[in-house]
């Protein structure tokens, strides 16, 4: 009889059991290392965070230094119906700028332009003795301070501090992120375990079926059996053939995603979940300030950073005005060495002190900002008062499950002995004729769902301490 490809891996499945063999062993905390060394969630989260390293660059890139550099040359045979331009003119222009804006909303200019100029006369020209040679120098410093809008460098400020404040919550954005990337590693763990051992116990209630197939059929053959039992035994057992085979889907499923997710190539017929026998006792967990948690954190910083852009929109709708200063000195000699010793000496200096107005007339766009931002400032307070009261609730609710979780395992654990002893009981009474075939059966039942709710039970109590730790920022550091 051929053997579908089912049946095949349920045999395969049910090797997987036996002492001999030597396969991939998995725990919970070999599954958090590969969590965090080759999943590509890992990978990912770690990008992400690494975009936000521009922020703070970007923030400050208006207060670098600029460098400028400015150069012409022209040759001019124009003429005008004046008649009093030079036949030919050539000029050779050169400027070298300096600009640095500083957080207080000073920006400094410093540059030095120097003009080269020969030139063939007209008549006219040269009846007035004008020089055939000339050199321009100038030197030049330059301030302007921010009055109003940007008071000062609020604005440049508030901008360096927002993208600080986003970078702080990248940083607590990447832990969580990972955080909860172990968690649910974890969780597909514990769903894997559990379908394993369900898998392994419906194998068990297969063969338990079996054995019953076997006992009705040698007391059919001599007559003992009642009316229908045979077939009522035989359907049983087909019964726990197929649950063999859908938990034999669940498993391999449950399987897959968790290789999936930490990127394992490793057969999967030799699988062995390491969790230990022994009940884990209720954490004993101190009373935390949930003020300080991540999550609370990750929400303070947004209100923050909420602030400091109301404080940005509410100064740039005011008007500009900038207080400006300049000092310049410049030279005109026939050689270069002559204009700018002139220009070094400050032998011709000029001085110059104004400001710079200007506002809109009618600002909506600007008003339109503030009320965002105003609005944007309040939902964070808000949803700041939220999260914590939900955290509150969360804690709470996570600690009476973790609690009851326990108490529910150490239950199904009495249990499983119980219904145990019950199957064992009624098995050596069927075979003597003292009980019905329906006893047994609902007891076989009844004994591999008290296997089943206990397998469930183990993974629903580490699930639940997970949670809690996760949630109370243990999980991960």
């Amino acid at each position: 009889m051929k053997l579908s490809l089912i049946g095949i891996v349920c045999c395969w499945i049910a090797a997987w059991t036996t002492p001999e063999t030597q396969g991939f062993v998995l725990s919970p905390q070999k599954v958090v290392d590969l969590a965090l060394d080759k999943s590509d969630r890992k990978q990912e989260i770690e990008m992400v965070r690494k975009e936000s390293d521009a922020l703070v660059p970007r923030a400050e890139a208006n207060l670098q230094w600029g460098l400028g550099l400015e150069g012409y040359y022209l040759k001019s045979e124009e003429e005008n119906l004046s008649g009093i331009t030079n036949k030919q003119e050539k000029n050779i222009y050169g400027k070298l700028s300096l600009q640095k804006k500083m957080v207080t909303g000073t920006t400094t200019t410093f540059s030095y332009a120097q003009t080269n100029s020969a030139r063939i006369l007209s008549s006219f020209g040269s009846s007035f003795g004008l020089p055939t040679r000339q050199v321009y120098g100038l030197f030049s410093v330059e301030a302007q301070q921010d009055l109003w809008q940007n008071f000062f460098g609020t604005v440049d400020r508030l901008e360096i501090e927002i993208a600080r404040t986003q970078l702080q919550q990248a940083d607590s954005t990447r832990i969580e992120e990972l955080e909860d990337h172990v968690l649910n590693v974890l969780n597909m763990f514990w769903n894997s375990y559990i379908a394993h051992e369900s898998l392994n116990e419906s194998i068990a209630s297969r063969e338990r079926a079996e054995d019953v197939l076997k006992a009705v059929r040698r007391k059919s053959g001599m007559g003992y059996t009642k009316p229908g039992e045979l077939a009522r035994t035989q359907a049983e057992y087909k019964e726990q053939d197929s649950l063999v085979k859908f938990a034999s889907v669940r498993y391999l499923h449950s399987l897959d995603e968790l290789f999936k997710e930490l990127n394992l190539e490793q057969e999967k017929n030799a699988i062995t979940f390491e969790i230990g026998n022994d009940v884990p006792a209720v954490p004993n967990n101190s009373p935390i300030d949930i003020e300080k948690l991540r999550a609370l954190k990750n929400r303070e910083l947004s209100l923050k950073r909420t602030e400091y852009q109301l404080r940005v929109t509410d100064s740039l709708r005011s008007p500009t005005l900038q207080l400006e200063g300049r000092v310049n000195s410049s030279g005109v000699e026939r050689y270069s060495s002559g204009a700018t010793s002139e220009v070094t000496n400050f032998s011709h200096p000029s001085y110059y002190v104004g400001v710079n107005f200007k506002m809109y007339l009618d600002n909506d766009s600007a008003r339109a900002e503030w009320e965002n931002a105003k609005v944007k400032k309040d939902l964070a307070h808000l949803q700041l008062d939220v999260a914590k009261k939900q955290v509150q609730n969360m804690l709470a609710d996570l600690e009476r499950r973790v609690k009851a979780n326990h108490l529910v395992l150490l239950n199904r654990i009495e249990q499983v002995k119980y219904r145990e002893k019950s199957y064992n009981d009624l098995r050596r009474a069927f075979n003597q004729g003292r009980v019905d075939l329906t006893d047994l059966v609902l007891a076989a039942n009844a004994y591999t769902q008290s296997q089943i709710d206990k397998i469930q039970a183990t993974g629903n109590y580490h699930m639940s301490i997970n949670q809690l730790a996760a949630l109370r920022d243990e999980l991960f550091q």
